[in-house]
């Protein structure tokens, strides 16, 4: 994810980059999700430890881009964690969905939705 990410200079497309990256891997790699999200006792403590530390680099990876993105002035001033958590927690959500359909639509189909829900939220703008 870091590479995918550290190619782009904007804010909103380094995110967007990460995004895609995240999904596009667990995409691949399934069970590594099923294992990180329901089976974390069933890989025992050594490898327990081994996938979190991972996948927490890569969160803390993403609170830096994301902290970055409020220094710029271009994300709300919201503290990175809880942007980078928040962010997470519906992409593991929408993992999770597509894996209880078995899979059968492409996870990243419906990518450009899930883009204007982050950078522009769910309420209709008054014009």
């Amino acid at each position: 994810m870091i590479s995918a990410v550290s190619r782009h200079e904007d804010a909103v497309e380094r995110a967007k980059a990460g995004i895609r990256t995240y999904l596009e891997f667990f995409k691949r790699h399934r069970k590594l999700f099923l294992i990180l999200i329901l089976e974390q006792g069933e890989i025992g403590h050594d490898g327990k430890k081994k996938c979190c530390e991972r996948y927490m680099s890569h969160i803390e990876q993403m609170q830096v881009f994301m902290a970055e993105g409020v220094k710029a002035g271009v994300f709300k001033k919201i503290d990175p964690g809880t942007l980078s958590y928040g962010v997470l927690g519906m992409l593991n959500y929408i993992i999770f969905k597509w894996l209880m359909s078995n899979a059968e639509y492409d996870i990243v189909q419906d990518i450009d939705t899930f883009y204007d829900m982050i950078f522009n939220g769910i309420l209709l703008k008054e014009e």
